[in-house]
């Protein structure tokens, strides 16, 4: 089975100065917010809402913003294989290979830095992955629930195994995964895959995509609430031992000491830095 990979699938357009090192994404930049409010860059294809499958190359087209400075240089990163491709020139036009394991929605966001070096405005435009394979089945994680009182929420994460072999997150409505309560008055399941606990007692969740289900018990205790284990990372909790089992949560919901061996989700045995199992 491939490692599973939780994080939204999404491709950054980063523009940088040309004498300045490669940057990060914009979620680690500290530099200044720009006087510039308006983008400096422009996607001109693909169109919003285009179908790509997984393997076929993306052609992001590049043009400059009618207003505002010169862009310099550009970089293209990807959250999804945290691939980082220099881009010589605008306009321009850029080859980006869509991930094996991704599917829905994938968004290219273009920042841009202005003539002083700081970030302005960003511009994202949304494409579809639909993988060509055939679902084969359906996985959800946790297949049991307990969610602690009323208006407490828990996450379900939703994995798809395909006969091209690939194990591809499949949590997102963008896949065409639904999600359907048996008693709402218990548990409210939004699209998002996020169940929203109600009043106290058991109910079952149906999780489908395609021709494939998986259901989930789920249980609403109000006498859980605020206690470490719960599978809901409460207030002054590092993190909780249900929601991560790799053994990098300790029983009392704090990060387990850096180096301590772990298991990561593809199998092996990792060690963990800043509460993640990574590979050793």
């Amino acid at each position: 089975m491939t490692p599973r990979w939780r994080s939204s699938v999404a491709v950054v357009l980063l523009l940088a100065s040309s004498a300045s090192a490669k940057p990060l994404p914009l979620i680690f930049d500290t530099r200044p917010e720009s006087r510039i409010k308006t983008p400096l860059v422009v996607v001109t294809s693909p169109r919003e809402g285009a179908t790509f499958a997984p393997g076929d190359v993306v052609k992001i087209v590049l043009a400059k913003a009618p207003t505002g400075p010169e862009p310099h240089d550009v970089q293209i990163f990807s959250l999804a294989d945290l691939s980082l491709v220099d881009v010589p020139a605008i306009p321009s036009t850029v080859s980006v290979t869509v991930p094996d394991d991704a599917a829905g929605d994938l968004d290219l966001t273009v920042i841009a830095l202005d003539d002083v070096g700081a970030v302005t405005a960003p511009v994202t435009r949304t494409i579809r992955i639909v993988p060509k394979a055939r679902l084969t089945a359906l996985e959800v994680e946790p297949a049991r629930a307990v969610i602690p009182g009323k208006g407490r929420e828990l996450v379900l994460a939703v994995f798809g195994t395909f006969d091209d072999g690939v194990t591809r997150d499949l949590t997102s409505a963008t896949t065409g995964t639904t999600y359907r309560t048996r008693n709402p008055t218990i548990v409210n399941a939004l699209p998002t895959g996020r169940l929203r606990g109600g009043f106290d007692g058991k109910t079952t969740v149906l999780v489908k995509n395609g021709t494939r289900t998986a259901i989930v018990d789920v249980e609403v205790d109000s006498t859980l609430a605020s206690q470490c284990g719960n599978g809901v990372l409460d207030k002054g909790e590092a993190c909780d031992p249900e929601l991560d089992t790799s053994g990098c949560c300790t029983d009392s919901c704090g990060l387990a000491a850096d180096d301590t061996v772990c298991t990561m989700k593809s199998g092996p045995r990792g060690r963990c830095t800043a509460g993640a199992c990574t590979p050793p």
